[in-house]
């Protein structure tokens, strides 16, 4: 295809860490293996994935944002003299639409330059409402003017999508489904299925934000019921957020090892490798970034029935899902996957398929070029999205 009739699109994410560099990185691969797309990128200089991502050579405009909130109040003063910037390189480039694979603060401020330059604005929402915990002012209002102003909207499982529609956020706009595919760097195309230990006993983590969304009481109630069921189990939690005292002491005196802080990218393969199974404690959710990562290396996961966690394990065939949202369901569950060779080695495989043929970026890249093909009605009616939406 000649350079005149290519897509000329980019990625946008001004974020710094969590799943957000790391869905823009798998996009950013995938969209750069597409015929007939020219791919554009604009990353923050502070991200978690910078040099990962620069380094697949895309042309590309990065800015400085902040590494806290005080750089977040200060920034905003800078941002009136990015925007130009930004602006005279999409028109330079010939760009028609900017993707956004996750929401940023900073958005909102700059999408209409975009809009008055006749681009599009094509938003992956991951979360139809925001958690508990996440339900700040800033998220609110900054996030409900940029779902406003996008012109076509993306979600990354059929149940978001769903709730999206819902709760009235799509308004009549072009909605996609964009899988999320195994996220971090690939560890090639043999992936070895994986068989439950028989020299030790099982190994079991949870990683991620400690947040009370997440379950984390569910869990440590869980846990004297799987390790009497499976006899010197093991579990560590780990991950950055606020675990309370009571549950910090509760879980140390049922000998769960705690690491309570930020992981780096660097550090999760050792996790991973360590692990025989995650766990997924979550009391409501939308997905899970943590998912993706398991498909990379064939890891069975255990969940509760929330969300679209049960659609990433395609329902219990690459791993188990609770029966209910209760200590006794989890410890089930767990046990259920970690006292059957057969069913574990079956899940392994299962999760590799998953990554590899269902949820991969390269699915995920045609399914926003086909919703750039839809057409975008007038939306001057549109009014912004309803408060607590991200």
């Amino acid at each position: 295809m000649s350079g005149e009739s290519e897509r000329r699109i980019l990625l946008w994410h001004w974020g710094r860490r969590g799943g957000g560099p790391l869905v823009t990185l798998g996009l950013a691969q995938a969209f750069a293996a597409l015929p007939g797309v020219r791919t554009h990128l604009s990353l923050s200089r502070q991200s978690d994935l910078f040099i990962e991502t620069t380094a697949l050579g895309l042309p590309g405009h990065h800015v400085t944002t902040y590494t806290s909130r005080l750089g977040f109040a200060t920034g905003l003063a800078r941002l009136p003299f990015l925007i130009p910037g930004f602006l005279s390189f999409l028109r330079a480039k010939g760009i028609t639409d900017v993707i956004c694979p996750m929401t940023h603060l900073w958005n909102a401020a700059t999408l209409p330059a975009l809009k008055q330059a006749g681009i599009g604005y094509t938003l992956m929402i991951h979360d139809a409402t925001l958690h508990p915990g996440e339900d700040t002012w800033s998220r609110r209002v900054l996030g409900s003017a940029e779902i406003a102003q996008a012109d076509r909207i993306l979600a990354p499982t059929r149940h978001v999508a769903e709730r999206l529609e819902t709760l009235g956020i799509v308004q009549g706009r072009p909605l996609g489904v964009a899988p999320m595919g195994p996220m971090g760097p690939s560890l090639g195309s043999l992936i070895p299925i994986r068989s439950l230990p028989t020299k030790r006993p099982p190994r079991l983590l949870f990683f991620g934000r400690m947040i009370a969304y997440k379950g984390l009481d569910l869990l440590v109630d869980a846990f004297p019921a799987i390790r009497a069921a499976l006899p010197g189990a093991e579990l560590r939690m780990v991950g950055g957020g606020c675990l309370p005292t009571d549950l910090r002491d509760r879980a140390e005196s049922e000998g769960i090892i705690l690491r309570n802080e930020w992981i780096p990218e660097s550090a999760v393969s050792d996790l991973l490798d360590w692990c025989d199974a995650v766990i997924l404690p979550y009391r409501e959710a939308s997905q899970s970034g943590l998912i993706p990562l398991c498909y990379q290396r064939g890891i069975p996961a255990i969940a509760t029935p929330v969300g679209a966690l049960p659609e990433q394990l395609e329902f219990g065939a690459a791993g188990t899902v609770s029966q209910d949202l209760s200590a006794s369901g989890l410890a089930d569950a767990t046990t259920a996957l970690l006292t059957d060779p057969d069913r574990y080695r079956s899940c392994s495989l299962e999760m590799i398929r998953l990554g590899r043929d269902v949820f991969t970026w390269k699915n995920s890249a045609q399914a926003i070029l086909a919703l750039l093909d839809k057409p975008v009605q007038d939306r001057q009616h549109m009014v912004a999205a309803p408060t607590g939406t991200l």
